[in-house]
């Protein structure tokens, strides 16, 4: 889902961003993640006023990236 707000960010397909950031949006507020759900958030709202957030979009991937390395250790803590 990253990779299609990326690919609608460079092909400037609004509709693509506005679904990938909507999905993005609640299954990371469904594990906790808020940081991730907050930014996708924003970017799906400003999609959804027909405006790519090229700003939000590019700390999308470290924003996911430190997500990913805090549930990894949670789950290496769990095995």
């Amino acid at each position: 889902l990253i990779q299609r707000i990326h690919t609608g960010h460079t092909t400037n397909d609004v509709a693509a961003v506005n679904l990938a950031a909507h999905s993005i949006k609640s299954s990371s507020a469904n594990l906790g993640a808020m940081t991730l759900s907050h930014l996708c958030a924003q970017i799906e709202e400003r999609a959804r006023d027909g405006e790519i957030a090229s700003e939000l979009i590019a700390r999308l991937d470290e924003t996911y990236l430190g997500i990913a390395k805090a549930m990894n250790a949670l789950y290496q803590e769990l095995v």
